[in-house]
């Protein structure tokens, strides 16, 4: 299974060992799962992070248990082809990313911030909260 997580997901994983972020890591250790986040987004988690003073061991430490997708930190390509996918065309290069790493699931605390329904359509990715993808993964297998 291919999981991409928003950068929000990875940032509220560090913040706490037991929320739904932090138990999307766990099945991705558990069941050799495949977790990406892209370039541009470590940018935004190690920025947050040390605003919100955690401890580098901690965030790194998470990210290891993923892969980088490395985009361009500059692309006109993102902003006139997954714009349309986002409410903030910054986001877009989330969504670029994801089609990128050919995942199943999109996780982000942020769905209201994706247009769903077209990127499940147009991409085949699934837009979820952490806590409803445990659900969908807990329904179909023993977690």
């Amino acid at each position: 299974m291919r999981i991409f997580l928003d950068s929000d997901t990875i940032i509220s994983s560090i913040i706490s060992d037991s929320g739904a972020s932090y138990h999307v890591l766990q099945y991705i250790i558990k069941y050799d799962a495949q977790g990406f986040y892209s370039n541009i987004s470590e940018i935004e988690i190690l920025r947050v992070a040390e605003k919100l003073i955690l401890q580098k061991e901690n965030v790194q430490r998470n990210l290891d248990i993923l892969k980088t997708i490395h985009l361009p930190l500059v692309s006109l390509e993102y902003f006139q082809k997954y714009h349309k996918y986002v409410n903030d065309s910054f986001d877009g290069h989330i969504v670029a990313a994801a089609v990128h790493s050919k995942v199943r699931f999109l996780l982000t605390y942020n769905s209201k911030d994706y247009n769903r329904e077209k990127i499940k359509r147009d991409f085949d990715i699934i837009v979820l909260t952490p806590g409803v993808f445990l659900q969908y993964v807990r329904s179909r297998e023993k977690f």
